[in-house]
């Protein structure tokens, strides 16, 4: 009897471990495109190269090409769909892209020194 449950019980552990291991990992979520490496910090980015990068990172999102972002192409930091975000134009995405390089430029020169590179980034929590 002692032999029967121990065969029942080593194959039982065979079983789980054989559809443990058949799973397939789940599709990875789409992710935000990759950013460049950021200039050393002693090269200030101009408000040209700023609205480049801009205009790049919105060409990788818009999957479609038709220069909306809607739908699938607005997804969120964590890759989840964000149910309210409205449809952005390429225009609509540089001029904000415009407008926070003025906001961050806090001393009009036209450039974001290392100083206000410094001041965009997230705050440590």
């Amino acid at each position: 009897m002692k032999q029967f449950i121990l065969a029942a019980a080593l194959a039982a552990t065979t079983m789980s471990g054989a559809a443990i291991a058949a799973q397939t990992d789940p599709a990875p979520a789409p992710s935000m495109p990759k950013r460049t490496t950021s200039p050393d910090a002693g090269t200030a980015i101009t408000r040209a190269d700023f609205l480049a990068r801009s205009a790049a990172r919105f060409d990788a999102r818009d999957a479609n090409k038709d220069g909306t972002l809607s739908g699938d192409e607005l997804l969120g930091r964590n890759g989840q769909v964000r149910p309210n975000a409205q449809p952005m134009t390429r225009a609509a995405a540089l001029a904000r892209a415009g407008a926070l390089f003025d906001r961050l430029d806090t001393n009009k020169d036209g450039t974001l020194d290392a100083t206000e590179r410094q001041a965009m980034r997230w705050p440590s929590r």
